[in-house]
């Protein structure tokens, strides 16, 4: 029987949101043209928590899992939950609301979102450059690294000297669904002569996915056969700063003049990006079909500024003393995206349909809105759907809108719950300012489902700082830092030529600029901190400031002096050895510090001495902390360290307790790697991991690390210079991070009384016995970049090429800790009961592994010479900048967020249950072709041809980690009980499909039981009848063969068959399930257990036979979505011989129709047969049930339609339920 259930429990926990980031450049200098279409922003309903089977977050990226469920849509196995719920990571200054209110999403949404790398895929102007259309491809020649044929990197760099600029791209978007727990990444393939285009699946080989170019819409077929449609486009169109006038126009120094300029190129309907297709429609391989309807909007963001400044040397000279460094003023450059997306209007089935009522809102910026921002300029802009016009006699009739209210309806119109949305605004005394939208964001005040009200309560809800905000932190919270300007504060070496000589050498420069440090007590205003229940109970919730442990800069050295004395060279010429993050992040907590400062050998606290360690094993005497710090190399099969990826190949190794700790993976391979490990006394041991092997894996790659074994190597330990000195040496620094993180959750009955407490700790304990944050940033800071270049920084002088610095991020971000910016590697939570008293504490371990960047070292010239006779400039070196424009090289969102260990305790801290994880990274295909950021820049004159060297590209595979995913392969519970009780849970996944091929439960005295499972596609079970219909309809997620083993001992099997004919309505069914106990053989064979005779078009079950030889038939009404009659000892063809009727009538009956099957009971050739009626409250329950001794009980129901009482025919009461609400985390 189906059912769909309204479910009205509050549940709270951890929980994330993901916030989109807008960087914005000024492309009229910044020569980037890609940036505007890679950064360009979603709606909020698709990129916040819209997308049903985003993973909610949980204490280990310290938010709140708080949702209310306000429906649930079950359609042919598949659960839709319609539900309100909350990000409390906090409030981005810049951040609009969605369309039920600031951090508040709704469930509804499904959507493919896409992320453009270089240029949209689908620019299809003449030429053709987008992705999908020209043929230029990276050349992947055996023994040979990646390269371009030269011939192509000539188009590649002329196709920048065109206005307007189409470059032509020579890398491919990424497509991410996250549809019903399975999350699928995907790219487009070349388009060829058809509509048709193929996709190159990343991470799931069981999915098909196809775009139809036609009417650029995508088709999914899943595992399970069902098919959705995806045609519904949200269109985002970028308009940004332009100065007037041609070149050598002045650019905008401040917010005002950067948005005078902000619409100067008016037509940008090639600019147009689709940024989101919605789900239109699923069917099933049964014939139903679930619908969804939309309805435009339009809104532009808020104006966003960010500025940038450039470091000058007077024409690639310095002064000995100093001088000749000079600096540009601030320049600001302002974007605001027209977002005309889509807001869901409708869902509708043979359930009936929700109805999402909307309304207009006043937060948002409407065309009129921005004339009046740019001092009431009307305009007619262009985007790919058409004129937006700001006058207000030709008004736009699209406009942002909010959901007022939602109405769930049966089939028959009948409206069963209604939820309303009670709002206000956010500032909500600025609502009659001129440019209130600079002010107000939209408030969820309550909610009302079915007059059962929950309201909710925010921190400073009035005092939330405007948008255009200059005090902001690095991650965009509020800090009320009084900043004047927004580019952070930074000190670093360039390179530059010194006066009276063509030497080049490194000279320092110090910005004290902006301060972007967090500031918990501003970063919380407007957050959420009470919910109160309909009940009259609530729940209080308390933040604190995120933390994290960041590397501390070691002091550099100087390699070369001049001849005065002056410093040429140091040690920072590798840029990984600034640690930027830190620098950035010193310098705002402390505007004194300086780099230049933290010069000569070791680390930064004199008191403890630095000591290589250069063979394998050594003695520790005291606790202390080791460094293990190195590029990772491959040498061989390189291709295959996706299948390694996380595969430890280092290790470090306690040989007396055995305790062992990662130290590199495989997957670090090509990049630089710093990993802190707090040791206790003992000898340690630094290990070899030999990488797992079955067969049919690739083979390993050959991997190794750098100066592993030289005297100055890879691995160190520091201990203290001074026998009494208790300090610990500083090699990691706390800082406080953006955002916020829960400290505790309180909950209060009606009566103001406390009923229960969590605190959440995030600190662990280090090996000196003191307690540190175990948080971990994903992203670098980097806010710096040279303007023609795709690196961090290049020490060439050629271009005119400044040190250009940045207020927004120059790396491309990626919140892998479950959606967040920051996750926990341990977190404690502590259990306080009503009276104060501890409850028990949990204390659990998670993977927290930070992104990793594309790194690129080089000796190049210092400048091209061109033709000059004899002249030859020196080589500059750089090492490990960062390459920008493309995501991570290495991410572990796949991974982070994972239990690795977990122990429950008691009040009196004793231990227990203690669980201990292990995970294992499927893959979905082994790699990509190789792709290429090519410098945007045109480079090709008669005397210079700077492309012939091959420096003007980077080629890189897509990201790796795109096609990872981590299931748990091993778990060990212990519990402490009088006596310890060991259980292992093992789990074997076909590597090709993920399906579990093989689970073990290992119990008592180590008694196995092991079940095995075989798939249409296995072996075993290949050459089955209809096997082959199964795997061409993609149906290959369900077992067809199922056995049972105990210590190795067959003792049952099952097997499936399935059928495609008449009596399953020429659809491909369960016809039977067979089984046998013990091994098969002629003497025992496999029997049958059920026989399903006979099916409706919908995959309704009409017939079935028992084992004992019972025929049972089924009636169905309610659009064949509820049986209305179980018939037992009578068949299909009985039951409608009986009525009088054809066998087709009786398959369309209706539930107008229980009368007559009711009467049946009195039929004389119905005598022996048993007649069960039903007759339902769509959408609600069962109404009343007649049993075969023609009873009647009747089933009652409250205000929210959960079950209340069942009574007789009588009215005596025969059960009786009871509801309490309260708050579950």
């Amino acid at each position: 029987m189906k059912h769909t259930y309204l479910q009205l429990i509050l549940i709270i926990s951890c929980f994330f949101a993901f916030q989109a980031e807008l960087f914005a450049q000024d492309n009229s200098h910044d020569f980037q043209p890609y940036k505007l279409a890679e950064s360009i922003s979603s709606s909020p309903e698709v990129s916040g928590l819209g997308n049903y089977g985003s993973i909610n977050g949980n204490k280990y990226n310290g938010t709140i899992d708080l949702s209310i469920p306000i429906y649930t849509i079950d359609f042919e196995g598949i659960t839709l939950p319609i539900q309100l719920s909350y990000n409390s990571g906090g409030v981005r200054a810049n951040q609009d609301a969605s369309w039920v209110g600031l951090n508040w999403n709704l469930s509804s949404y499904i959507a493919i979102n896409r992320t453009v790398n270089g240029s949209d895929d689908f620019r299809g102007e003449a030429p053709r450059r987008g992705f999908i259309y020209n043929n230029y491809n990276v050349q992947e020649s055996q023994g040979a690294d990646p390269y371009i044929e030269y011939e192509d990197i000539k188009d590649l760099h002329a196709s920048f000297s065109n206005s307007p600029i189409i470059p032509i791209d020579m890398e491919p978007d990424l497509f991410e669904l996250n549809l019903f727990g399975k999350a699928y990444k995907f790219r487009l393939k070349k388009k060829g002569t058809g509509n048709i285009i193929e996709t190159v699946v990343f991470n799931n080989n069981n999915v098909i996915i196809t775009f139809d170019f036609a009417d650029k819409s995508f088709t999914i077929i899943d595992e399970k056969g069902f098919k959705y449609t995806f045609s519904t486009k949200e269109i985002n169109t970028s308009f940004s700063t332009i100065p007037g006038g041609g070149n050598g126009a002045t650019r905008p120094s401040n917010d005002s003049q950067a948005l005078i300029h902000i619409l100067a190129d008016e037509n940008r309907s090639n600019e147009s990006v689709i940024t989101s297709w919605l789900l239109d429609s699923i069917e099933s391989p049964y014939g139903r079909t679930l619908n969804f309807e939309y309805q435009e909007g339009l809104h532009f963001t808020y104006p966003s500024y960010s500025e940038y400044m450039e470091v000058y040397d007077s024409t690639n000279k310095i002064f000995p003393n100093g001088g000749g460094i000079t600096n540009s003023i601030n320049y600001v450059h302002a974007t605001t995206v027209v977002i005309e997306n889509q807001y869901l209007k409708r869902i509708s089935g043979d359930f009936g349909e929700i109805e999402f009522n909307l309304d207009t809102r006043l937060d948002l910026v409407t065309p009129i809105a921005l004339s009046k921002m740019m001092n009431n300029t009307n305009f007619a802009i262009v985007t790919s759907l058409g004129t937006i016009r700001s006058h207000p006699a030709v008004p736009s009739t699209k406009v942002p809108l909010l959901l007022d209210n939602i109405k769930i309806k049966n089939i028959k119109n009948k409206e069963i719950n209604h939820i309303d949305f009670v709002y206000s605004y956010f500032n909500n005394g600025q609502i009659d300012h001129t440019s209130k939208e600079k002010f107000i964001r939209l408030k969820l005040d309550s909610l009302l489902i079915n007059d059962k009200k929950y309201t909710f309560e925010y921190e400073q809800q009035d005092e939330l700082p405007i948008k255009s905000t200059k005090d902001v932190d690095f991650w965009g919270f509020y800090n009320n830092a009084n900043n004047t300007q927004r580019i952070p504060s930074i000190g670093r070496f360039v390179t530059a030529a010194y006066l009276g000589g063509e030497i080049p050498g490194q000279a320092y420069v110090d910005y004290t600029l902006a301060n972007r440090s967090a500031d918990v007590n501003y970063g919380k205003i407007g957050t959420l901190n009470k919910i109160t229940y309909p009940t009259g109970g609530y729940t209080q919730f308390e933040y604190e400031g995120h933390t994290a442990l960041v590397e501390v800069t070691e002091p550099y050295k100087v390699t070369e002096y001049l001849a005065d004395g002056r410093i040429r060279w140091t040690s920072l010429i590798d840029e990984k050895k600034y640690n930027f993050t830190y620098q950035y992040l010193k310098k705002a907590k402390d505007p004194t510090y300086k780099l230049l400062d933290q010069v000569e050998g070791g680390t930064n606290n004199t008191e403890f001495e630095e000591i290589n360690i250069p063979s394998r094993e050594f003695v520790v005497t005291e606790p202390t902390v080791f460094k293990a710090s190195s590029k990772i190399l491959c040498y061989h099969n390189c291709a295959n360290i996706g299948f390694y990826y996380s595969d430890p190949i280092r290790s470090i190794v306690n040989v007396s307790t055995g305790e062992t700790q990662t130290l590199f993976k495989c997957g670090d391979a090509g990049s630089t790697v710093t990993v802190q490990k707090n040791l206790s006394p003992g000898t340690y041991r630094v290990i070899n991991n030999s990488l797992p092997f079955s067969p049919g894996d690739p083979g390993w790659p050959s991997t190794g690390v750098e100066n592993e074994q030289n005297s100055v190597g890879a691995y160190k330990i520091y201990v203290r210079r001074n026998g009494s000195n208790n300090n610990i040496p500083q090699l990691f620094e706390p800082f406080e991070i953006g955002g916020l993180r829960v400290k505790s959750i309180t909950n209060y009955s009606d009566q103001d009384v406390i009923s229960g407490r969590k605190i959440y700790e995030y600190e662990h304990l280090n090996a000196f016995g003191t307690k540190e944050t175990s948080g971990v940033l994903m992203d670098e800071l980097i806010y710096f970049s040279k303007p023609y270049g795709f690196t961090s920084y290049d020490p060439r002088f050629w271009g005119g090429s400044p040190l250009k610095l940045d207020s927004e991020s120059s790396l491309r971000k990626l919140p892998s800790a479950m959606g967040s910016h920051i996750g926990y590697s341990m977190v404690t939570e502590k259990n306080i009961d009503a009276f104060g008293k501890s409850n028990g504490f949990t204390k659990t371990k998670y993977i927290n592994l930070p992104n990793q960047y594309h790194e690129l070292s080089f000796c190049r010239r210092v400048y091209e010479s061109g033709t000059i006779p004899g002249h030859y400039p020196e080589d500059v070196c750089i090492e490990n900048t960062y390459v920008l424009g493309i995501a991570p090289k290495n991410s572990f969102g796949y991974i982070n967020g994972k239990v690795s260990e977990e122990i429950i305790h008691n009040r009196s801290g004793d231990t227990l249950v203690h669980t201990k994880n292990k995970h294992k990274t499927l893959y979905g295909i082994s790699g990509d072709r190789n792709f290429a950021r090519v410098m945007p820049i045109y480079l090709f004159t008669p005397v210079f041809d700077f492309g012939r060297d091959h420096t003007t590209y980077y080629t890189f595979e897509f990201p790796r980690h795109y096609a990872f995913e981590s299931v748990l392969e091993e778990s060990i519970t212990t519990k402490h009980l009088e006596n310890l009780i060991s259980n292992t849970e093992l789990n074997v996944f076909n590597t090709a499909t993920h399906h579990v091929s093989l689970s073990k439960f290992i119990g008592a005295e180590n008694q196995e039981i092991e079940t095995k499972y075989y798939y249409p596609y296995d072996t075993e079970v290949y050459n089955l009848p209809n096997m082959d219909k199964l795997r061409n309809t993609n149906r290959i997620s369900t077992p067809i063969k199922k056995e049972i083993y105990r210590n190795n001992n067959l003792l049952s099997t099952q097997v499936i068959k399935f059928g495609n004919n008449l009596n399953t309505s020429n659809k491909t069914l369960r016809t039977a399930v067979e089984t046998a106990k013990g091994i098969i053989t002629t003497e025992n064979p496999l029997e049958t257990k059920v026989e399903f005779d006979k099916y409706d078009d919908h995959g309704n079950i009409l017939q079935y036979k028992k084992k004992d030889g019972m025929v049972v038939t089924y009636v169905w009404g309610y659009n064949k979505t509820h049986p209305i009659a179980k018939i037992e000892n009578a068949s299909f063809t009985d039951v409608y011989t009986a009525l009088g009727i054809t066998e087709n009538e009786l398959k369309n009956y209706s539930e107008y129709n229980i009368s007559r099957l009711d009467a049946l009971r009195s039929h004389p050739d119905m005598v022996n047969v048993m007649i069960t009626t039903f007759v339902y409250e769509s959408l609600i329950g069962l109404k009343s049930m007649k049993d075969p001794r023609g009873y009647t009980s009747y089933y009652t129901y409250d205000e929210a339609n959960r079950l209340k009482e069942v009574k007789d025919a009588e009215g005596n009461i025969l059960s009786k339920n009871k509801y309490n609400y309260r708050s579950q985390h």
